[in-house]
């Protein structure tokens, strides 16, 4: 697909990305996917008649087109620092606001304030019993980019398996050594990953890997419904302000395989 790529945002460079072939199928770009999706619900006025729209919309600032743009080797924004004292900040007053006033209109509270997973021991005490472990999810590998190159041998070489960090105390009080497979559960299910036996979590806590698959088992789903972790994640119980789904709050227990 047609892309505009860049070396990070805050370096200030964006490149073409122009496609090499044809995509297969019906296979179609996610922006592409997202823009036909909100059409078909009826927010034609909110998205843009195809794709190439879409890029142009991107490069506006810039003035310059997608058909401009896919023959240059890059555009370079030149670095502005400290653009609070002549612009202020994003917000409605242009300042670094900690009351937000729509927040209140809205209904949510405008300050910033703890609010207790919907699954915890403070709250559903009941479920310690059966999942007496917080289970925070999201850990970064260094050797992948989110669910990315695990196809590739020498990563994979370096970095085989998911891990759960697990502090030694909870790892002894289950039998668990460094390098046993182990098996998460939570309300939703149960996924199996290698335990790493570390006191950088607390006792309480353990952590693990995200978007794991495995490229070397059969397709479709290529073992990802042994290993990812999101099949242990709340996707009911999302926060009222955002709608962001809860990935570090939640309850669990592990077992050795």
């Amino acid at each position: 697909f047609d892309n505009i790529a860049d070396y990070w945002k805050s370096h200030g460079y964006i490149f073409p990305r122009p496609k090499i072939v044809d995509a297969p199928g019906e296979a179609m770009a996610d922006v592409e996917i997202l823009n036909e999706l909100g059409k078909k619900l009826g927010f034609e006025d909110s998205f843009w008649e195809n794709y190439e729209e879409s890029l142009d919309y991107i490069l506006e600032p810039a003035g310059v087109t997608w058909e401009e743009f896919k023959d240059m080797e890059y555009l370079r924004n030149e670095p502005r620092f400290r653009k609070y004292e002549t612009e202020g900040f994003k917000s409605e007053s242009g300042k670094l606001d900690f009351y937000i006033q729509q927040n209140k209109d809205w209904g949510y509270d405008p300050l910033p304030s703890h609010q207790e997973p919907p699954e915890s021991p403070a709250r559903e005490p009941e479920f310690v019993e059966k999942y007496p472990l917080v289970l925070t999810t999201g850990t970064r590998v260094q050797e992948y980019f989110g669910s990315e190159h695990r196809q590739s041998p020498l990563l994979r070489k370096t970095h085989p398996d998911p891990l759960l960090s697990i502090h030694p105390e909870t790892a002894a009080a289950r039998s668990i050594e460094h390098g046993d497979w182990v098996f998460i559960e939570s309300p939703r299910g149960k996924v199996k990953h290698k335990a790493k036996v570390t006191d950088a979590v607390d006792p309480r806590v353990v952590a693990a890997e995200f978007a794991w698959w495995y490229p070397e088992r059969p397709a479709p789903d290529y073992g990802f419904r042994e290993c990812n972790i999101n099949f242990l994640t709340d996707d009911l119980n999302v926060g009222p302000e955002s709608g962001s789904t809860n990935l570090k709050g939640l309850m669990c227990e592990v077992s050795k395989v």
